[in-house]
């Protein structure tokens, strides 16, 4: 078979030969590591399955946009798991190669996980496909830069319903986000159920939106959908913002040796109910009379077979002091003493939902281009700052979508330039080429996506200036090697 010559989709400019691949590839998002283009088109009317792996999930996509499975079908689509890829030296388990040819599709990866984000991509590749029932041959082998891509919800001073969530989750998977943090506990209002102590989440000791919050059952229900989706769910517990809520419905300070044994009780319930790695904690905005109180808490969740998270950018941990730091973008960089994620931070601003996005898409994560180490990657995180009730306008204020969209590329295709003490934004004047470039390119991509997939949903974006016009791809083919991630330290893969 004839081959086009094989590219890297470098973060300068996106380079594919050939019209008619551009009309699908070209709007990949996240954009993949390397893309090869070949000749000829794969009918995907009468496609028949092969191989043990996410059958359902293939019949479930096909039946999505308007075709079936066919065990007579003339052309295949098989997933394999494999030992290894060629060229991918790190964070296999999400790493793919998906091969379209006129014979059939392929997805090969060393872990069930790179096959769902394979499938991912095929059904952009769908619904992006300029003849219905045929896509352009391809080859493509693709691997995150970070491990974590995730978006953040708080709900003290909001709250989303389950079927909004539920939404959230499956959109949000097709492009590859793979955690859902929910900042479950705060000052306005406990939204985490308990059987045990029913009496956080009564509505007299709730300020904002009393009566709302999410039933044990309901937390199950969204950690089986988002295992399905291959996306981590993690519940957070704000210890400092939620103790004087805490002291009013329990009539005793967290803090106490009573308090100690509520929330250890309460850590215990919610590890029975949910099959989930990590429990978040937040310890930094008030000073705990206990010194002992947030080691004690992490090595209670640590005796539940859990990973703690812990969000205290003030505290001076020590190695292997706790399993994982969420830390804010604005207090600096990671000290790689500690696994770590970064927080990227949002509040609702309706007068300005899209103002930073371009700093968000542009700057690299944790400073870093890309982690094999144990800093992990980045968390969006959506603050409100007033009440919000209604989904829409939730999405609407904060620009979730679109966002997220912006931090799920960055974190998946690492690069960017500079972090948050450079000016690196793609709409400064200072800014390279290349960077303003990339982030045109990213744009018309995210128009596109938000015309097509988002158009019953608020997506609070507009053409900027400089990427209103879209950059027009080189036609001249690179042939590179890939470089092996950053790290720092000696920190091993964990």
């Amino acid at each position: 078979m004839a081959r086009r010559p094989y590219l890297l989709l470098a973060l300068g400019s996106l380079l594919l030969a050939g019209t008619s691949a551009r009309a699908s590839v070209d709007k990949l998002l996240p954009r993949p590591q390397y893309v090869e283009t070949l000749r000829g088109r794969c009918s995907i009317s009468r496609l028949k399955p092969e191989g043990r792996y996410l059958q359902d999930e293939i019949k479930d996509l096909l039946r999505k946009h308007g075709y079936s499975a066919d065990a007579h079908g003339s052309t295949f689509i098989r997933t394999t798991i494999v030992p290894s890829i060629p060229k991918i030296f790190f964070n296999k388990d999400e790493a793919y190669r998906l091969r379209i040819t006129p014979s059939g599709i392929s997805i090969d990866s060393p872990d069930i996980v790179g096959l769902y984000r394979g499938l991912q991509t095929l059904e952009q590749l769908i619904l992006s496909a300029d003849r219905k029932g045929e896509l352009e041959a391809c080859d493509i082998i693709d691997w995150p830069a970070f491990r974590m891509r995730g978006l953040m919800l708080g709900l003290g001073d909001t709250f989303v319903p389950m079927d909004e969530l539920k939404k959230q989750i499956r959109l949000l998977s097709q492009y590859k986000v793979n955690a859902l943090h929910l900042h479950l506990t705060d000052q306005e209002a406990w939204r985490l159920g308990s059987k045990r102590y029913p009496q956080l989440t009564d509505p007299k000791h709730t300020a904002i939106l009393p009566g709302k919050y999410y039933s044990p059952a309901d937390l199950e229900e969204l950690a089986r959908l988002c295992q399905e989706h291959r996306i981590t769910l993690i519940p957070e517990l704000d210890l400092a913002g939620a103790s004087a809520l805490f002291s009013r419905a329990m009539g005793f300070d967290m803090h106490s040796p009573q308090g100690k044994r509520v929330l250890k009780e309460l850590l215990t319930e919610l590890s029975e109910r949910l099959d989930v790695p990590y429990i978040h904690l937040v310890t930094d905005e008030a000073s705990p009379k206990d010194p002992q109180f947030t080691s004690e808490l992490v090595a209670h969740v640590e005796s539940l077979g859990r990973k703690a998270i812990v969000w205290d950018p003030t505290a001076q941990f020590g190695e292997k002091a706790v399993d994982l730091l969420h830390l804010s973008s604005a207090k600096g960089l990671s000290t790689y003493a500690q696994p770590a994620t970064e927080a990227r931070l949002r509040v609702f601003k309706a007068s300005a939902p899209s103002a930073d996005l371009e700093m968000l898409y542009s700057r690299r994560i944790l400073g870093l281009s890309s982690s094999a180490s144990s800093q992990r990657g980045a968390i969006l995180c959506v603050w409100g700052d007033r009440p919000a009730e209604a989904p829409r306008a939730v999405k609407a204020d904060s620009g979730l979508y679109p966002h997220m969209l912006a931090l799920a590329e960055r974190a998946w295709l690492g690069g960017g330039s500079g972090y948050f003490s450079a000016s690196t934004s793609a709409g400064l004047p200072e800014v390279s080429a290349k960077t303003r470039e990339a982030f045109m390119d990213f744009e018309r991509r995210l128009l596109w996506h938000k015309a097509r997939v988002f158009v019953s949903e608020p997506f609070s974006y507009l053409a900027k200036a400089q990427g209103a016009k879209a950059s027009t791809p080189s036609t001249t083919a690179v042939a590179t090697v890939p470089k092996r991630p950053e790290t720092k330290g000696s920190t091993a893969l964990r």
